[in-house]
């Protein structure tokens, strides 16, 4: 760990970690395979299961190459009129066209006559690969041409993934926006500085890519589905872990401000005390990840492998990156509040209440 230390922290060889560690991200980015997460995350039931079962019986029917999207037609609860009948009638024409059973594609009407339904058969198989063109299509074709006052919905399978896909499209960003936000936040809050939260945001916030660019890449040749619920959890996880690994390590290389003139040299004792804790901190909740590995469900197991990889990647951030980035900005980081040497309590200097509450506690640990 010295060694290390002494690496990313030393006047000469800081700059060459940031160099080697930018030029090891980019080449990952720039030469690994880039591949996209599952929109709905795969059953992962074991084969014993019986709805796994049920499920593969199912499959070898006829019906089970076939979906369909329900087209309903009304007009706000009103009567349907003659000529809505009859536009009606054009309309499942026109969606007959894109249907593998045209013959089918017939309005049926309620017995109170305020709505009109229209079933159009799919391929299961077209209709997945793309379920919002599909639908898109579908209500579009639907709409074109009716008279004011009716419209036209879409439900039945099609509507029901389009809809669910619809509910989750930009979640993903959406969720590491307000991580990133609320990491920033407790950043500022806790260093007092305006420009100090920046570094560990950026250092953690290339981690978190670096993780979905590795784990998108490895997973596939493993035959492990990675799915966007995953994704969002190891951006959590990543910026969750990665902070805590940066404000033990700015705390201790913050306090060693204070009694060391070179910051070098104190950054050398941060990282030597510090990253034990951190390793052996984020070893545990990686290896305890990787034990989802044995689980039945396959989500579950594609959770626990990417999950631990982000740790993994966290702590290599806190120890490798960090550190050199730190110690080259210098002191003023933790401007308005710069430590200087010698304002240690220890030194002369004034308590703070959370010190005050460390030290009590170590003179009476019973209490």
């Amino acid at each position: 760990m010295r060694s290390i230390a002494r690496f990313v922290s030393a006047r000469r060889t800081a700059w060459m970690a940031l160099v080697i560690a930018a030029a090891a991200v980019a080449a990952l980015f720039a030469f690994l395979p880039k591949g996209e997460a599952d929109a709905f995350p795969p059953s992962g039931l074991p084969d014993s299961s019986q709805a796994k079962q049920v499920s593969e019986l199912l499959e070898r029917f006829p019906s089970a190459d076939t979906t369909v999207g329900i087209l309903v037609f009304s007009r706000d609860g009103a009567a349907l009129t003659d000529a809505d009948t009859a536009a009606i009638a054009q309309r499942a024409a026109a969606l007959a066209a894109d249907s593998i059973a045209p013959q089918a594609v017939v309005p049926q009407l309620s017995d109170d006559g305020r709505a009109a339904l229209v079933a159009v058969p799919l391929d299961a198989s077209e209709a997945a690969d793309d379920v919002a063109g599909t639908a898109e299509t579908l209500r579009t074709t639907a709409a074109d041409g009716l008279p004011d006052g009716l419209v036209a919905q879409l439900t039945g399978p099609v509507g029901f993934q389009a809809d669910i896909s619809n509910a989750f499209a930009g979640a993903d960003f959406r969720l590491l926006l307000v991580t990133v936000l609320v990491v920033a936040v407790l950043l500022i809050v806790t260093y007092r500085s305006p420009v100090l939260w920046i570094v560990p945001l950026v250092v953690v916030g290339a981690a978190d890519g670096l993780a979905r660019v590795v784990v998108t890449a490895l997973a596939d040749p493993l035959g492990i589905t990675i799915d966007a619920s995953i994704g969002g959890i190891l951006s959590v996880l990543v910026f969750g872990a990665g902070t805590n690994y940066a404000l033990l390590l700015v705390a201790r290389y913050r306090e060693e401000l204070t009694r060391q003139e070179d910051r070098h040299a104190a950054m050398l004792t941060a990282v030597t005390s510090a990253g034990p804790a951190i390793a052996a901190s984020g070893g545990t909740v990686a290896l305890s990840l990787i034990t989802l590995l044995l689980a039945e469900l396959s989500g579950n197991r594609a959770l626990g492998f990417a999950c631990a990889i982000g740790v993994l990647i966290a702590i290599a951030a806190a120890l490798l990156v960090l550190p050199a980035a730190l110690v080259v900005c210098g002191r003023g980081l933790f401007w308005p509040f710069i430590p200087r040497a010698g304002t240690d309590a220890d030194h002369g200097g004034k308590p703070g209440v959370w010190r005050r509450l460390g030290l009590g506690v170590r003179r009476r640990p019973a209490v």
